[in-house]
């Protein structure tokens, strides 16, 4: 039934190890902060992402809790500071506040400022997320005065993040299924 292994044999067995996704970030956190009052505003801030890794929470609420639960005083200020250091760590997106947060978050990680197709992706949804989620596309492209095929560039150079499974064109259904599977695979992935 069992084999029985040697003790040389046993050495060279992986060990499979696992950690949560609260436990991922803070790996990173304890890797990036290195003031005791910010890890802890760290630490704090990481146990209120939610398990799709938003931030539901007010920066506000978040600093009453640490002063009355944790006898820790800080601002809305500092802890912005905070979360815009979490907001860099792996999966991309994480710690956004709202859909349009997430989507500029993994497009800037994408940003190398050498593709116009992506940076054309972080004004489309940073300037006319209201037209683009609606898919008004002629809203969007009379209002950036691009073209149409400059449009579909934008959307396919950022397919692999989260928002383009709103998208059901047909141009564009191969990108929104790379689209679903990779957001899946980052989130659960940890």
């Amino acid at each position: 039934m069992g084999e029985d292994y040697s003790s040389e044999d046993r050495d060279e067995l992986p060990i499979r190890s696992e950690s949560s996704f609260q436990e991922y970030l803070v790996e990173q956190a304890r890797a990036t902060f290195y003031d005791e009052k910010e890890m802890k505003l760290a630490l704090h801030l990481i146990n209120s992402i939610e398990e799709d890794g938003y931030l539901r929470r007010e920066l506000k609420s978040i600093v009453n809790d640490l002063a009355f639960n944790e006898n820790i005083m800080s601002t809305a200020d500092e802890l912005e500071k905070v979360l815009i250091k979490i907001q860099n760590f792996d999966p991309a997106g994480i710690g956004a506040r709202d859909l349009q947060e997430c989507l500029l978050l993994q497009l800037y990680k994408k940003d190398y400022g050498d593709n116009e197709a992506i940076s054309l992706a972080e004004s489309i949804v940073a300037e006319q997320m209201d037209a683009f989620s609606k898919k008004h596309y002629d809203k969007i492209i009379k209002a950036l005065d691009i073209t149409e095929e400059q449009l579909k560039e934008a959307i396919t150079s950022g397919a692999d993040i989260a928002m383009l499974d709103n998208f059901e064109d047909d141009d564009l259904k191969i990108a929104t299924e790379i689209a679903k599977n990779k957001i899946k695979l980052i989130f659960n992935k940890i």
